[in-house]
């Protein structure tokens, strides 16, 4: 019988579709590895480090984000395998000691931020050479601070590679060359880092080659706008898809006027540190900024509210990214309200600024610790996905659109499949990522309400996240390049039926335990009306409700119902008139070893058609309780158990697990080992579904009750679960 259920797919053609109106939004988050901040910890093993690194890209892809800034240079050494410089004591505990086994944490981390549609940057310290010189004696004697000690330059115990050195530049680029000829990374970004604070000893670099300088800041800023310019023409000579950005201080500069800066008192980076961000924009040097707006939002000095706009102002053709201080919620003063990321939130993403086109999030492990419900602000403010910003000054060529969509039911899923277009050969417009979009009204648009989803582009998509029997979903697929320029749509691709107009009608009780009727129409733009026909025999129908076109629709007539009566909804349309299967409505419990009562066929004169009550708005349901009304006696019974249990799912423990012994009364609790969306189902000892639904766990230890599961009687049961394509099952008893 599970036929009459399945649903056909019927692929549209020469649709009009609006294109390239999408919301992008860069959303970041800078993952620290100095000092062991983030990750890794030094004192695990390879695959203690590897599995963190996941369950941490998992956390980021559950909360929104979609770029990672990784690390992988923090004070001259390496978190990968370099023949430049040694590797970092953050991995193993001593520098320029290889892990053991041999791993490539930047490769890793490449490759699962790939599984995830993250792009990930490789975040160097351009300049830092020795954090604390305190612990210069326990450096590897390959470090450049032991192999040339003149390059350095400093105040107090810290120490950075002099930025008036021809050979300390040379020295960069050549660490910023190995990493994008071995590494398929998104970006280079550098962070804050550049002249130290404080009085400086380098008048003998200044004598030797001023360029022509008098004043030693105008030299100073220029030694550093050197390694900019020089960074940004290497990156267009080897990857040119390759995205460079800085993340300086939030203060260019303190200044009443707002074409020298903001009316603030803290440290401006354009005087104290050296670094114009300004000329950069301006010169087209970097492709964004990422300025480090660490204050809350009334912040004395540097008010955050007043400190974003003008960094708007700024960016000339290039982008903002505003740099969030998340490791200070909950902690510092003025940090205590659950609504300061909210609001530094909405401020930079919702307010309309033209340049600023993202945020990063500083640092991983205030996301973790989520105090003040700050991981959750996040997590609702990108619950929708989005695309990366465009570049268009890097390329603006879409790839080809995909083609041949199609949207075939598989078990409780939906699998889309489509083919690829031909690859153009130029590697920054080859299809990197492709964009699934869906709608459960007709049409699909490419609009930011229909984005479900960016995916790699090797990637098979199964959409579990809806009811394949309740609704009629549409579906589009576009292709995205490396800088996610985005190709029209591909053709529309429904679940709907082709072979029935009317797909399915099903009664039910809505969440305020009133009957209401939904029905799913293959042909809606055809229809001019629907209507609930009854009948008292299965043979002879008569007009009952003049449904409208709104499904679903309230039906409290049904509590006029007394006897066993049927249904059927009949289509009027401009190419046909149809009907739906018929349902058979049981006022009260019906024994199923006992036949229907036979109701005699009464001829009545025609009765009006009434209008069904139509909510003011849909409702947002559960997955719907079947009241009395169920299939007509001569019709077998629906298969109640997923598709997926002809074989029984492997027990593994690595999904969810059970927290307590259960007994008769209580509620099955369990804990989820993973982070996302996780799909249950509850069988019982035939293996009939007694209940299934949807569970969103948010940490890798969460804890859920699964709901109804205190009113089972005494028996076995198994719980059966499924996290993307990961299939998990175990097996309790009540008592």
């Amino acid at each position: 019988m599970l036929k009459h259920f399945l649903l056909i797919v019927i692929v549209f053609t020469g649709v009009t579709l609006t294109t390239h109106a999408q919301k992008r939004e860069m959303r970041g988050v800078w993952l620290t590895t100095f000092s062991n901040i983030d990750w890794p910890q030094r004192n695990q093993s390879p695959e203690q480090q590897q599995q963190a690194l996941i369950r941490l890209l998992n956390m980021y892809q559950s909360v929104g984000l979609n770029t990672v800034y990784l690390q992988v240079r923090s004070q001259c050494d390496a978190l990968y395998p370099s023949t430049i410089e040694p590797w970092t004591a953050d991995l193993t505990g001593t520098q320029g000691k290889a892990p053991e086994p041999l791993w490539d944490p930047l490769q890793f981390a490449i490759e699962e931020c790939r599984k995830r549609s993250l792009e990930l940057h490789a975040w160097i310290n351009p300049y830092r050479a020795v954090a604390n010189t305190g612990a210069l004696p326990y450096f590897s004697t390959e470090h450049i601070a032991r192999k040339h000690p003149s390059w350095l330059l400093g105040n107090g115990t810290l120490r950075v590679l002099n930025p008036a050195r021809q050979e300390v530049r040379e020295h960069i680029k050549k660490v910023i060359s190995d990493i994008l000829n071995r590494y398929d990374v998104d970006g280079i970004h550098f962070d804050d880092y550049f002249y130290p604070e404080g009085p400086l000893n380098d008048e003998a670099d200044f004598k030797a080659n001023s360029r022509g300088f008098t004043n030693k800041a105008d030299w100073r800023r220029d030694n550093v706008n050197i390694l900019i310019r020089d960074v940004s023409n290497l990156i267009n000579r080897t990857k040119p898809w390759v995205k460079f950005g800085v993340s300086p201080t939030g203060i260019y500069m303190n200044s009443s006027k707002p074409e020298l800066g903001t009316p603030t008192t803290g440290l401006q980076h354009f005087s104290e540190l050296y670094c114009d961000s300004r000329k950069w924009l301006n010169e087209g040097w970097v492709d964004y900024i990422a300025p480090q707006v660490y204050w809350h939002y009334q912040q004395a000095g540097s008010p955050f509210k007043v400190v974003t706009p003008w960094w708007d102002q700024q960016a000339g053709n290039r982008l903002i990214y505003i740099g969030i201080g998340g490791y200070k919620v909950g902690v510092w003063p003025g940090w205590n309200s659950s609504s300061e990321i909210p609001n530094q939130l909405r401020l930079s993403l919702r307010s309309g600024f033209k340049h600023i086109q993202g945020i990063s999030v500083y640092n991983t492990s205030s996301l973790l610790e989520n105090k003040l419900g700050f991981r959750d602000s996040i997590a609702h403010m990108f619950k929708q996905p989005a695309l990366q910003p465009l570049m268009p000054w890097r390329d603006s060529v879409a790839p080809p659109p995909p083609g041949h969509l199609q949207a075939v039911p598989s078990g409780q899923t939906i699998r889309l499949s489509w083919a690829p277009p031909a690859a153009p050969g130029y590697p920054a417009n080859d299809v990197h990522n492709y964009a699934i979009y869906r709608s459960s009204s007709y049409p699909v648009t490419i609009q930011p309400q229909h984005l479900l989803r960016v995916i790699p582009a090797w990637q098979t998509f199964y959409d579990s996240s809806v009811r394949v029997f309740d609704s009629v979903y549409y579906y589009t697929v576009t292709a995205l390049d490396r800088l996610h320029n985005e190709s029209t749509p591909s053709n529309m691709a429904s679940t709907a039926r082709k072979d029935l107009p009317v797909v399915q009608i099903r009664l039910y009780k809505n969440e305020k335990g009133s009957a209401a009727l939904r029905w799913t129409d293959s042909k809606p733009l055809n229809a001019t009306r629907y209507v609930l026909e009854r009948s008292e025999n299965n043979e002879q129908f008569r007009a009952f409700l003049d449904l409208g076109q709104v499904s679903p629709v309230q039906l409290p007539q049904l509590d006029t119902v007394f006897a066993t009566t049927w249904f059927r909804v009949r289509r009027e349309g401009t190419d046909a008139i149809a009907y739906s299967e018929s349902l058979a409505f049981h006022p009260a419990p019906v024994v199923k070893s006992q036949p229907p009562p036979t109701i005699p066929t009464v001829h009545k004169e025609p009765e009006p058609i009434a209008k069904a009550e139509t909510p003011k708005a849909p409702e947002k349901q559960e997955e719907p309780q079947p009241v009395t009304p169920v299939k007509a006696p001569e019709q077998p019974e629906p298969v109640k158990t997923p598709p997926s249990q002809q074989e029984i799912w492997p027990t593994t423990g690595a999904i969810t697990k059970p927290v307590d012994r259960l007994v008769v009364g209580n509620s099955l609790r369990i804990n989820i080992l993973v982070v996302g969306e996780v799909q249950y189902y509850l069988l019982n000892e035939k293996g009939d579904v007694i209940t299934s639904g949807k569970i969103w766990s948010r940490s890798p230890s969460a804890y859920a009750t699964i709901p109804s599961s205190n009113s089972l009687p005494a028996g076995m049961y198994r719980l059966q679960t499924r996290f993307g394509d990961e299939k998990d099952g175990w097996a309790f008893k009540v008592e």
